[in-house]
């Protein structure tokens, strides 16, 4: 195992998406949860919300997968 792998941090996609400036609403809304109080009430996901998402997933993704075929690691 690797010393700064987390295991929780697979259970928990919210911590990495703040990392990305992705507002909490949205995270919560792909994930099919709701916020708790007032701000899960009056917010929602707006079409800027879902394609920062995706924006943020597509460069996960061609991270990963130019690390994969270079055999390269974080």
């Amino acid at each position: 195992m690797r010393p700064a792998y987390r295991p929780q941090a697979i259970r928990c996609p919210r911590d990495r998406g703040k990392s990305n400036g992705i507002p909490d609403i949205a995270q919560a809304d792909r994930l099919g949860h709701t916020l708790p109080g007032i701000s899960g009430v009056y917010s929602h996901t707006t079409p800027a919300m879902i394609e920062q998402i995706v924006d943020a997933l597509q460069r996960r993704w061609t991270t990963a997968l130019d690390q994969a075929l270079n055999h390269t690691g974080p």
